[in-house]
């Protein structure tokens, strides 16, 4: 289980967005919950996450691949440059089933990847499942 009980979600869709923290919540074992709705907000946390220098960081950061503003696969980049979040646990999100995408995300460093073009109730049970394979020892 990871030190950190947190969840970063970073997400553009409200619907996503809202599904996803609904489902973290029901997993007892998260203690909190962080949404940012853009890549470039996603970059500004990653150099200023509060506590960071103390290493309070996420225990897990789901990530969509396609943002506004800064793409989820420069996100995954700029966390894994660096040395304070570069062991952060990262899920990406995508609609993309396309092999070179998620070929991408795991030479990039990503842990997991995760379809969300299915059906919402079914991502919503992919979600929580995901969250206690993460924080339920």
């Amino acid at each position: 289980m990871p030190a950190s009980r947190h969840v970063w979600v970073i997400e553009d869709n409200p619907d996503h967005a809202l599904l996803i923290a609904t489902q973290l919540e029901s997993v007892p074992a998260i203690a909190g919950i962080t949404i940012t709705p853009d890549g470039e907000q996603a970059l500004q946390h990653i150099r200023s996450w509060p506590g960071q220098a103390a290493g309070n960081l996420p225990g897990l950061v789901l990530l969509d691949l396609h943002l506004p503003r800064v793409k989820g696969a420069d996100v995954l980049l700029a966390l894994r440059a660096s040395d304070s979040w570069r062991e952060v646990p990262v899920v990406v999100l995508s609609t993309s089933a396309a092999p070179g995408d998620i070929e991408m995300c795991f030479k990039n460093g990503a842990n997991a990847y995760l379809n969300k073009s299915m059906h919402l109730p079914h991502l919503a049970v992919r979600v929580g499942e995901l969250a206690r394979h993460w924080f339920v020892p």
